[in-house]
Formats: structure tokens, C-alpha cells, sequence
């Protein structure tokens, strides 16, 4: 009994801070249950923001603003390496100089590899 109820209470705290802070965690996903539920196209929802990541890609990060791609198959596969060697052309310009969130691999699989995250 008292679970269900420290459940719905932290369910409710949740939400109620999520709508304090301008419902960034309750639009995604009241989409993600709607492309879940069928009541959005899924390949069409995908379709439509992976155009998006592609033009955004091509206007604000340096390493892909001279590639002529129109489709997510025109990018070149890029590895970690890649990305280490190429490390500030990967960054947004939009966030370069942002303070945002370093997540990085742990050292089992050798040098670690750092990402910025917003």
C-alpha cells in the first residue's frame, strides 16, 4: 500500500515540476505514447525530424557544413577516431561555448571517448 502511494506521489511531483518548468519532459512523451499507441505515423514523425537533424547538422557543426547531403544515407560514416581527430569540427556552433553535460566511455575499452551533450 504504501508503495503504490510513494509511487503515485513522486508520479504526481514529476509532473507537477515538469509543468513549472514548461512541460519539457511531458511533450516528448505524450509523442512518444502517441507514436506508441498508433496515433502518430511513426516512419512519418521519424522521417520528418531526421530531416531536421540533417539540416541542423549541415548549418551548425562544422565537420558536416560542406557536405552536399540531402538524405542521412549521403553523410560519410565517421568512427570515434574520426571524431577525436576532427574533435572542435564537431561541436555545435550553437553550444561550443555553452556549459552543457561531458558524458564520456570508461577506460575499458582503452582512451576513453568524451561527448558534449545538451
Amino acid at each position: 500500500m504504501f508503495k503504490t502511494i510513494n509511487s503515485a506521489i513522486r508520479r504526481e511531483t514529476l509532473w507537477t515540476l515538469d509543468l513549472a518548468r514548461g512541460g519539457v519532459l511531458r511533450k516528448p512523451y505524450n509523442t512518444i505514447k502517441a507514436v506508441m499507441e498508433g496515433d502518430i505515423d511513426a516512419e512519418k514523425y521519424q522521417r520528418h525530424y531526421l530531416k531536421k537533424l540533417i539540416s541542423y547538422a549541415k548549418e551548425n557543426v562544422p565537420y558536416y557544413q560542406n557536405i552536399s547531403a540531402s538524405s542521412i544515407s549521403d553523410f560519410p560514416v565517421v568512427n570515434k577516431n574520426t571524431m577525436k581527430e576532427n574533435y572542435d569540427d564537431f561541436q555545435s556552433v550553437e553550444w561550443k561555448d555553452k556549459k552543457i553535460h561531458t558524458m564520456s566511455t570508461s577506460w575499458s575499452t582503452g582512451t576513453p571517448f568524451v561527448v558534449r551533450q545538451n
